[in-house]
């Protein structure tokens, strides 16, 4: 039994109604995307500025009470600031009295600013939409200027946004999980910064996206039988 698709699933040409629509689509999602990055990123900022704060307060407690104590290392170490790089920071699960506030925590004997989850999810998802406008954009073009730009296209452009911005969120799953090739530890610089790049990366290029959750998922769970059977006859000719 065949299904005949109607000829807008079939690949007919898109008309200029269709192109023109496509192109005030992402001109909208466009302002709504940097409207809620520019946000995201403000609220991170601001979370980071909160956690430093809270962190040199709790310092200072601690060096006043070490001075008072009259010691001499703790007078020297008093009197030495805290010097914090504000652009070494990494993602984690950390506990905080707000979900939106960093935290300061020590790493190797160095303060490092610890970003939550709950603040990087958004991010890297708006940044997972972002790359896949660009690619639908420029798609688009490519398709319009060859001259085969079709309806079936189209709806997989207004679509790759979208997908863009959940494989941006499954891979940054991943990542943090630890099963792919980057770690997520702080000794890599695995920060905010890094996570919201790859976003946009896998937002770009979502083909390559799903064949590299492929392969994770084979070296986790066991491959279909049909292919086994394949690979062992493979082998065996």
């Amino acid at each position: 039994m065949t299904i005949e698709l109607p000829c807008a699933m079939a690949g007919c040409p898109a008309g200029k109604r269709v192109i023109i629509g496509l192109t005030f689509y992402y001109f909208i999602f466009f302002l709504v995307l940097a409207c809620w990055f520019t946000y995201m990123w403000a609220i991170i900022q601001d979370a980071i500025s909160q956690g430093v704060a809270a962190h040199l307060a709790e310092m200072a407690v601690i060096k006043a009470a070490a001075t008072k104590a009259g010691t001499q290392a703790a007078q020297a170490q008093a009197g030495q600031p805290e010097i914090l790089d504000l652009m070494k920071n990494v993602v984690g699960t950390v506990g905080t009295d707000h979900p939106l506030v960093a935290k300061i925590v020590i790493i190797g004997k160095k303060p490092v600013i610890a970003i939550p989850d709950s603040l990087a999810v958004p991010a890297v998802m708006a940044s997972g939409a972002f790359g896949g406008l660009i690619h639908a954009i420029r798609s688009t073009y490519f398709h319009v200027i060859e001259g085969d730009f079709g309806q079936a296209d189209a709806i997989k452009m207004f679509l790759r946004p979208f997908s863009g911005s959940i494989l941006a969120l499954l891979f940054y799953m991943v990542l943090r999980a630890g099963l792919g090739d980057a770690t997520n530890s702080a000794d890599a610089g695995a920060g905010i910064i890094f996570y919201v790049a790859v976003g946009g990366i896998v937002g770009m290029f979502t083909d390559q996206t799903v064949s590299k959750l492929k392969k994770i998922a084979e070296a986790i769970l066991t491959k279909p039988e049909a292919e086994q059977e394949k690979q062992s006859e493979g082998g065996q000719s």
